[in-house]
């Protein structure tokens, strides 16, 4: 959906892939936890955003390879 409509649209998912893990992560810190949960669970969120972003960057750029016949 995103490709038809915006020509920036790798820039504009990047980003709200990252506002998602950010955002989804910071009530993390309210939790009644130790630090160390907190910074672990932290981390498995914005892991996930990253695994997310290269998951999609490596399946386009195999996409785009054999679209112009590499």
């Amino acid at each position: 959906l995103l490709e038809r409509r915006r020509a920036g649209h790798w820039r504009l998912w990047v980003t709200l892939v990252g506002t998602i893990a950010v955002v989804s992560a910071v009530p993390l810190w309210r939790l009644e936890v130790d630090t160390g949960s907190k910074v672990s669970l932290t981390s498995m969120h914005l892991v996930t955003g990253l695994a997310a972003v290269a998951a999609q960057w490596i399946v386009r750029r195999r996409f785009d390879g054999t679209r112009s016949g590499t």
